[in-house]
């Protein structure tokens, strides 16, 4: 309690020097807006198109390549309007002008003939939503959010139907599924794990599927992330929770621009620019340092383990007159934690008595293409290799604190992905047709030894993902929109076909509703080291396993009133076959699947099972009304799981979700140049479920937790800067996060969330 208290205090004097830092005045300050209006299907540059930008008189439009500029633009937030004859108008609200760094807006527009609503995935972009499906996440309403850490899983845990399972970790449940039915994208294209410390979380103290500490790129470099839950579009295969395909932003093509950050956390530093001043071809690199032992030093309670990372993130543009737009992409993380065991006389859990050591590796590498051959047509291709090494060693100690056993477990992951799609406009509607090549390779050794045996586990091998797909998007009259799609996947190691058809049907509500129904059939592999398990020289058990499949239905009305005002009400249901469970002729009776299990645990046994999730979300928010914005979303569902003697809840089940934050920004100072925001958010969810191996259930305690924040952003003449504060958990109430068996208390014994955790932090901007 005193610690906390130290703390406390020590916050309330950085609020006090956050206001404090306000009482200057400068002089009027300007940067320049720009960007370019693109086609959304075949990407073709649109001119003459009208872009009015709110607070000006003037409005202007676009050239013949689709660039529009406003020149010494007063530092403040704005509403962009674009509007052109044959395209649905755009509004973008809450788009940000500041004189650290050029705005740039990169909008694409959907014809009118097809009533496909653009969405907005950032307060700069817009894009055409596949199936409708794209979740609307406002990335620059969410960096004021408290608690984000730069991290877009965290941030996507403010979307209904989504919660987070770890405050030190970003892994994300949706609608009661395990993290490991999320599947990762960059730039389109799937790729491993993209986390650090990927065992963070994880009561197993192993590598995980989908998640980690932080993710291994910051938000710094986003443009966007396109998430779906639940119902993925026909595009996107292997994944039955939902996908996030991250998008990183192109660099300035006019000039260099520069940031540094610096916090508890760690220190990042980002450059972009052009390559040369003769052409667009531009550049953006982001790096970062972490080491959460600042915040041990200060008195945070974080454990006893020591942490860090460093990861490095870039995109390289080159844009041609005839062959269209290149584009390389990267990113590249190592991290760490290590644990040292106690004397004797100061063991009171089972780890005290161990030294551990976990390590993970994690790169991706990728190259894009986009080429519009005419107004009509488009073709876009992305190859990508990625792989992630994680290794985790264990050396226990008995009472005389000699070595009692070693546990060595190392694996190696590797997924190669080629997809290529070609997009036509038609005068009805839109067709999309495209292929997928995949390949994963998995290298695992798990090595045992104790005083009395030495066993190992091995995992290894390879195997050929493919999928074909084709989706057409359409209007009926007026009022009424259509998807029709279906996608083929064949996995050759175990000769697998899954035939998997899409549609959506969508009624215009007046000026301002939207009605709409999707269904997808969707499937997801096993985790790769199931598949390709040896036994000696045995076959592989699994060689001859299904896909896990799913039916999922939504029904969803949205509806956009004044003053920026979204409401949304989504039933849905989720039903899930194929899915491997333990045997109940041997205990235990209870076993996790991979649909409500973190770790990389192996389901022996052939017996398959059903689960379903069932529920309804709602959410309405409200974004940059003079300077407020604010959101609420509630999720009541129920996630069970059909096993062959009994139905239960699956792990991840906590049956109801409640989501809330609200925040202000005040724009003053004499000349109005600088910035004062304040945030809160406060998140209360049902607890988890665990089945132990005496075949008994606990559910843990309800999770409850309000974070908040206080920032000022000063903006200079060729800089700008933000000071920030963000308070994790700000009652540092004690969560539980799961139970495990302690064989030093000979009991099971719950496992706490973080306490208050503080991070200030810097950044500049020039």
């Amino acid at each position: 309690m005193l610690k906390t208290n130290k703390i406390l205090r020590g916050l309330f004097v950085v609020i006090f020097l956050l206001i404090a830092s306000l009482t200057h005045a400068q002089n009027d300050l300007t940067q320049t807006l720009r960007g370019r209006v693109l086609d959304a299907v075949t990407n073709a540059p649109i001119p003459s198109v009208a872009v009015i930008l709110s607070k000006k008189t003037e409005g202007t439009t676009t050239d013949t390549e689709g660039f529009f500029r406003f020149e010494k633009v007063a530092i403040g937030r704005y509403d962009v309007s674009v509007k052109c004859i044959g395209f649905q108008s755009v509004t973008l609200s809450n788009v940000v002008v500041e004189t650290g760094k050029e705005t740039v807006l990169d909008l694409k527009l959907t014809t009118s003939t097809t009533l496909l609503e653009s969405f907005e995935v950032r307060s700069t972009t817009t894009e055409i939503a596949k199936l409708g499906l794209a979740q609307s996440v406002n990335m620059e309403t969410l960096q004021r959010v408290p608690a984000n850490f730069n991290d877009i899983a965290r941030m996507l845990t403010n979307v209904a139907g989504v919660s987070a399972e770890n405050d030190g970790a970003n892994h994300i449940s949706i609608r009661g599924l395990s993290p490991n039915a999320l599947q990762w994208f960059l730039e389109g294209a799937e790729i491993v794990n993209p986390n650090h410390l990927s065992n963070a979380g994880v009561n197993g103290d192993r590598a995980s599927l989908n998640g980690g500490g932080v993710s291994i790129f910051s938000t710094q470099v986003l443009e966007r992330a396109d998430f779906y839950k639940g119902t993925t579009p026909t595009d996107f295969g292997n994944a039955l929770g939902g996908a996030i395909d991250a998008r990183f932003r192109k660099g300035n093509d006019s000039h260099q621009e520069t940031s540094f950050g610096i916090g508890l956390i760690g220190l990042e530093a980002s450059t972009e620019g052009v390559f040369s001043k003769k052409s667009k071809a531009s550049y953006l690199v982001n790096y970062r340092y972490s080491t959460v032992g600042l915040l041990s030093k200060i008195g945070v309670p974080l454990g006893d383990e020591a942490s860090a990372f460093q990861d490095i993130s870039f995109k390289m543009n080159f844009p041609t007159r005839k062959m269209g737009e290149f584009a390389i992409f990267g990113v590249g993380g190592i991290s760490e934690n290590i644990f040292e065991h106690k004397k004797r006389s100061e063991w009171k859990t089972q780890k005290d008595s161990q030294d551990i050591t976990f390590k993970n590796r994690m790169g991706a590498i990728g190259l894009s293409h986009n080429i519009s051959f005419n107004r009509k047509t488009n073709w876009q291709t992305v190859v990508a290799l990625s792989g992630l090494e994680s290794s985790r060693l264990a050396v226990g100690r008995n009472a005389l604190e000699n070595v009692e056993n070693v546990f060595n477990f190392n694996t190696i992951y590797r997924k190669f992905f080629v997809k290529t799609q070609i997009n036509q406009q038609f005068k009805k509607g839109v067709l999309a047709t495209g292929l997928v090549v995949k390949n994963e390779f998995i290298d695992k050794l798990d090595d045992y030894k104790t005083r009395f045996q030495q066993f190992q586990e091995v995992s290894y091998g390879q195997g050929m993902w493919y999928m074909s797909f084709a989706d057409f998007q359409g209007k009926i009259g007026s009022k009424w929109a259509y998807s029709l799609g279906i996608r083929a996947n064949y996995f050759s190691f175990t000769n697998r076909l899954s035939v998997e058809p899409t549609a959506m049907l969508q009624r215009k509500m007046g000026q301002n509703g939207v009605l709409k129904w999707t269904y997808s059939r969707q499937s997801q592999l096993l985790t790769p080291n199931l598949y390709f398990r040896k036994n000696g020289n045995a076959p592989y058990y699994y060689g001859k396993f299904d896909f896990i499949k799913s039916d999922n239905i939504n029904l969803n009305y949205d509806h956009h009133f004044k003053n920026n005002i979204h409401f949304a009400v989504s039933a849905f249901g989720q039903f899930y076959h194929n899915i491997f469970v333990i045997d109940p002729q041997f205990p235990p009776r209870n076993y996790w699947s991979i649909l409500d299990n973190l770790d990389h645990y192996d389901y022996y046994g052939g017996m398959a099972g059903t689960a379903q999730s069932i529920g309804f979300e709602t959410s309405i928010s409200q974004n940059n009304r003079n300077g407020w914005f604010w959101q609420l979303n509630a999720t009541l569902f129920d996630a069970t799981f059909k096993e062959p003697f009994k139905t239960r809840s699956m792990g991840y089940n906590s049956q109801y979700i409640f989501n809330g934050y609200i925040g202000k920004e005040w724009q003053i100072g004499k000349r109005q140049n600088r910035f004062l925001g304040v945030g809160s958010r406060t998140i209360l969810r049902g607890g988890n479920w665990q089945y132990f191996y005496q075949a008994t259930a606990t559910q843990v305690a309800p999770y409850f937790r309000t974070d908040l924040n206080v920032y000022v952003k000063r903006n200079r003449k060729n800089w700008s800067s933000t000071l920030q504060l963000d308070i994790q958990n700000a009652t540092n109430r004690a969560n539980e996060q799961y139970y495990y068996f302690d064989t030093f208390k000979q009991k099971q014994t719950p496992q706490y969330q973080l306490g208050l955790l503080p991070n200030l932090s810097y950044r500049i901007s020039f």
